[in-house]
């Protein structure tokens, strides 16, 4: 039987038997505006309740940014990381040294049951123009992950442009990961309408199609049980 990750977004454990296989690596996918931080911060927001280690390295916000969005859903990451549950940091892609080394240092700790890294293009960007390299890269980092026993979620943004079916920004993220969980934007009249989709999750009979969700404030990200 397949040990699993809860998620702890409502309505999503529900499309992949109960949440992420235990040791997976999984890419929250989207473009600008979807839900992504909000998604992997959820994931976080569980782990931290039940007691589990994380560790949520951002290559974009600073953690005082984090931390604040995370408390207008009602996590509270400064509280969790005082008790030294979580870390949240922050790591500039145009610092001196090298950024790459100093990412990869960071999950030299063998005590982390989470992972989020948000967003992972960010690394890989430092390989554009080379898919061997960039590949290799994402396939050691996903492999040194693995071997420390950790559950990782990265964030990768889709480029918005006219009849893009991309599922992420370089098109090799999808390949290398376990899972790849896809969320879609739309404005209308109405407002913003936001749907996930389970594109790939291995060891898992996930299910199919595309289902609405909903962000709201104190609670964070709800599927609707309701396909598209």
């Amino acid at each position: 039987m397949v040990s699993r990750i809860p998620t702890g977004i409502s309505g999503m454990d529900n499309l992949i038997e109960g949440g992420i296989p235990y040791n997976s690596a999984v890419t929250v996918t989207g473009a600008t505006g979807c839900g992504k931080t909000i998604l992997a911060s959820q994931f976080i927001a569980e782990g931290i309740a039940r007691k589990e280690h994380c560790k949520y390295i951002s290559l974009e916000q600073r953690p005082e940014e984090i931390k604040e969005d995370a408390k207008e859903f009602g996590w509270d990451f400064t509280a969790a990381e005082e008790d030294g549950i979580v870390k949240v940091l922050y790591i500039p892609p145009f610092a001196k040294g090298n950024f790459v080394d100093r990412v990869m240092n960071e999950l030299m700790d063998e005590d982390i049951d989470r992972v989020v890294i948000d967003p992972v293009s960010t690394i890989l960007g430092y390989y554009e123009g080379n898919q061997y390299q960039m590949r290799n890269f994402f396939y050691k980092l996903v492999n040194r992950i693995k071997e420390m026993g950790t559950t990782a979620l990265f964030t990768t943004e889709i480029p918005e442009t006219a009849g893009n079916s991309a599922l992420s920004r370089f098109n090799i993220e999808e390949f290398v990961v376990d899972g790849v969980i896809t969320l879609y934007y739309s404005g209308m009249e109405s407002g913003a309408f936001r749907s996930v989709e389970v594109r790939k999750m291995r060891r898992t009979d996930h299910t199919p199609g595309s289902y609405p969700f909903k962000i709201k404030r104190k609670k964070g990200i709800e599927v609707i049980d309701k396909k598209l």
